[in-house]
């Protein structure tokens, strides 16, 4: 395939230099023996090339419709190369153009009819069964317009000039009156194609027609003005057409969608083109009636065979009008039929169908055309069809019937037959319509075999219920049971947890009084006796320190008791942090907590909303924890502002917790290490007082993943949106 594309190439490049070498040879001089005889021979070659490549397309073309076409096409290209060949021996035998008329153009007249025929043949769209007449009046008026166009302006003034014998005006004029019929069919034929199919070959087709136009119009006034045939410039125009029909079938090959694209142009044409289709019979029925009207305005005179000629297009134009108003109206009730779902036919009172829709043809599973079925071989044989049809041609018949399908199967339908009459009352057609029951016969069935699984359904379902029921008066009795133990069990969980929050509360406070005086007692030891034993000093400290401690746990052990009794007292009030965590840090014990602790908060970070005591201890816990878990590390204290709340981290250094352990650690009583070996000592309540008073501050706590190793508590508390720093802490309400 790729080497027959190449010698084609090659072939039309050889032809259009041909032909670039052919027109310079005549324009060097005066046209002579030799040029005339070349022009013949290469005429004939040419020719004969176009012929062959178009054959090839009548090879390799699967459409019926287009083989049909082009193989027109083809035949007219043989016959204009044999017509060719025919003056050729004719010129070889005696050394001039033969005389016309000869054999030759009657070859010729026969192709040219050839290429008509081609034009009007050339499919560009499925038939149209209601458009044929249109069709023909279309292409009658075409031909009719360019005949009367090519008589009123090449042939008329010849003859009232008496230039040249009748015979002689009538054969020259014959080729050019084809070639602008050639040249209307295929402006339609262009105007008609789809998008993209075929229109780049259709175009250079046209393009080669009208060469041919030329040099047959250039021929006859050469012979008409100074009488011997001189036929070199209408040669050069037949290889020229030749040239562009190869062209032409060398874009067929490639496709439209290697050819030239102009988008603004396509889609204009996409526009103009179904609209200006149908206006070209009545556009050309124009220019010849307004040609007729200015020739009689301007010579005064009345030329009846003009006029003639303009009647019939007019007579021609209005009975295409009225053709395409009726197929309008018939293409609205086709598509109607067309589209509906159920079978449609139209048959003779005999059986015989005339149309059927896809409907029906889908419906019995059959492809053939339907003016080949008849009634009688869709009815299944037990129906009687006499009666049907009968009954169809009388009132009308209703009813259920059988249908048989294209493999023999019956399908229940129910059809409609009723009788079409004429003006004088005649029945000429029935319409029938077939609704398949195949669909509600199974939905029947399927309802009918639904209800009886539903009645035993039912009947499963209410032994089912009965035995569900028993069991559900089991179960409720076994739960009103537990129920009732349970709130027995509630009442005494309850009276056990204040029980044991009084326990507390009375054992710490009872803690509070002793330990307060023996750490009073040891400091005053400590203080009033100087000559006190070093070892006996520093063990008395180790005592003071453990009171300290337990002081301390049992604050904490007072104030969580407080929060869970709801006893607590809250003062809330706007509260500047910084403050806050600066006192926080002188009151802690550690000698240089000061220098370790490293603070990062936003210069214009506003005040707090909380109690000045719980955010006291929420502070003093988190530092506690990073002075004891990371004892040689810096400790950073950040704060920030962001969106209404006050955030502050804590981060220390040191071993951290870990991911898993995180949220437990707020649990009280929950320690990392909880071994009787560990160096760290803690109750486990630092970070659940934290939260708890955080949460009763409207404010939360967790703790995050630092950049480095250790640990990260972040806890946030609701910010002072309207602070007044010239009234100083503002109560904003009391706990």
């Amino acid at each position: 395939m790729k080497r027959w594309a190449a010698v084609q190439q090659t072939i039309l490049y050889a032809a259009a230099g041909l032909v670039a070498v052919y027109l310079i040879w005549l324009l060097s001089g005066s046209p002579g023996m030799a040029q005339q005889g070349a022009g013949l021979l290469f005429t004939v070659l040419l020719r004969s090339a176009a012929a062959l490549d178009i054959m090839r397309i009548v090879f390799e073309t699967d459409d019926d419709r287009l083989k049909t076409a082009w193989r027109l096409l083809a035949v007219a290209l043989v016959l204009f190369a044999f017509s060719d060949g025919m003056t050729a021996l004719g010129f070889a035998a005696s050394g001039e153009v033969p005389p016309i008329p000869s054999l030759s153009d009657l070859v010729r007249m026969a192709g040219l009819l050839a290429a008509l025929a081609m034009f009007v043949s050339y499919p560009v769209a499925p038939p149209e069964r209601f458009g044929r007449i249109r069709e023909l009046l279309d292409v009658a008026i075409l031909v009719l317009a360019a005949s009367t166009l090519a008589y009123l302006i090449l042939v008329r003034p010849v003859v009232e000039l008496g230039i040249a014998e009748s015979p002689q005006i009538f054969w020259l004029s014959t080729a050019p009156l084809a070639d602008l019929s050639l040249l209307l069919l295929m402006s339609r034929l262009i105007l008609r194609l789809p998008e993209r199919s075929g229109r780049w070959t259709i175009r250079l087709l046209g393009l080669a027609f009208f060469a041919y136009f030329v040099g047959d119009l250039s021929v006859g006034y050469d012979l008409i003005r100074v009488g011997a045939g001189q036929h070199g410039f209408r040669y050069a125009s037949l290889m020229a057409g030749s040239v562009l029909i190869m062209l032409a079938s060398r874009r067929w090959f490639q496709g439209d969608e290697q050819g030239m694209h102009f988008t603004r142009i396509e889609h204009l044409r996409s526009i103009l083109a179904p609209r200006l289709e149908p206006l070209l019979p009545i556009a050309v029925t124009y220019v010849v009636v307004g040609y007729i009207l200015f020739d009689w305005w301007y010579s005064q005179q009345v030329n009846w065979a003009a006029v003639s000629m303009a009647a019939i297009l007019s007579v021609l134009l209005v009975s295409r009008q009225g053709v395409v108003m009726g197929q309008f109206e018939m293409r609205q009730f086709a598509a109607l039929v067309q589209s509906t779902a159920d079978g449609a036919f139209v048959c003779d009172p005999g059986g015989q169908i005339r149309l059927a829709n896809p409907a029906l043809l889908s419906l019995l599973h059959r492809s053939e055309d339907p003016d080949l079925l008849h009634l009688s071989s869709l009815i299944h044989p037990g129906e009687d069809i006499e009666d049907i049809l009968h009954g169809g041609q009388e009132d009308g018949w209703v009813g259920e019937t059988r249908l048989i399908d294209s493999e023999g199967e019956a399908v229940h339908v129910s059809l409609s037959l009723m009788p079409v009459h004429d003006r004088g009352g005649n029945v000429q057609l029935l319409a029938g319509t077939a609704h398949d029951l195949t669909g509600i016969r199974d939905r029947e069935d399927a309802l009918r075999e639904a209800l009886d699984e539903l009645a035993e359904a039912h009947l499963h379902l209410e032994a089912m219920n009965r035995a569900l029921e028993e069991k559900v008066s089991d179960r409720t009795r076994d739960l009103q049971d537990t129920v009732e133990e349970l709130q027995r069990l509630n009442i005494e969980l309850q009276s056990l947890d204040r029980m044991k929050s009084e326990f507390v509360a009375l054992v710490s406070h009872e803690l509070r009084a002793p330990l307060t005086t023996i750490r009073s007692g040891m400091e005053l030891i400590n203080e009033t006796t100087p000559d006190l034993n070093e070892s006996v000093r520093q063990r008395l400290r180790v005592v003071e320190e453990e009171t300290i401690r337990l002081a301390g746990f049992v604050e904490a052990i007072l104030d969580l008791s407080a929060l869970d009794a709801g006893r607590f007292p809250l003062e809330i009030y706007h509260i500047p942090l910084k403050s806050v965590l600066e006192r926080v840090i002188r009151r802690m014990s550690e000698p240089d907590l000061e220098s370790r602790v490293v603070l990062d908060l936003a210069d214009d970070l506003p005040d707090v909303i909380a109690d000045e005591r719980a955010l006291e201890s929420v502070l003093f816990h988190l530092l506690d924890n990073a002075i004891k878990y990371a004892p040689d590390s810096d400790i950073e204290v950040e704060g920030w502002l962001a969106e209404g709340l006050v955030y502050t981290s804590v981060t220390d250094h040191g071993e951290g917790i870990p991911h898993e352990e995180r949220e437990r650690a707020f649990e009280m009583f929950q320690r990392l290490d909880t071994s009787d070996t560990r160096e760290v000592y803690g109750h486990g309540l630092g970070l659940h007082m934290a939260r708890r008073f955080l949460e009763a501050m409207e404010g939360g706590i967790k703790a995050e993943e630092p950049e480095h190793a250790g640990t990260r508590i972040v806890f946030w508390l609701p910010a002072d949106d309207q602070q007044r720093p010239d009234e100083g802490r503002d109560r904003v309400k009391g706990g």
